[in-house]
């Protein structure tokens, strides 16, 4: 799982001596969180925008509709704007997803 390879990502940057996975610093613990929202921010960003663009689609009458469906509309926003288009909001999913992770995996490794 992405917090298993943060953990490992953690300890070879750290030079952690021992098995990262049975003996977690906190800040490992938070450090390898930090991580793994790197990674679901890739994957989170272009599906909440096409999620939110269909929402925002449903609002108008059905004669007004642009898009017919998520597919349509990642097909629409990559032949005109290029692939790129799917990453509009990345910089705050990361933002957001950094910090998130973080204190998640820190508040469950506390609470366990």
């Amino acid at each position: 799982d992405l917090f298993s390879l943060g953990l490992k990502a953690v300890a070879a940057a750290t030079n952690y001596q021992g098995n990262i996975e049975v003996n977690t610093p906190l800040s490992a613990t938070v450090a390898a969180g930090m991580l793994s929202g790197v990674a679901v921010s890739h994957v989170l960003t272009p599906v909440e925008l096409l999620k939110c663009t269909m929402q925002v689609e449903h609002l108008k009458p059905k004669e007004q509709r642009q898009y017919h469906g998520v597919i349509d509309v990642a097909t629409q926003m990559v032949r005109k704007e290029g692939f790129s288009s799917l990453f509009k909001g990345h910089t705050a999913t990361l933002l957001r997803e950094i910090p998130g992770n973080g204190a998640w995996f820190l508040c469950y490794n506390l609470a366990i």
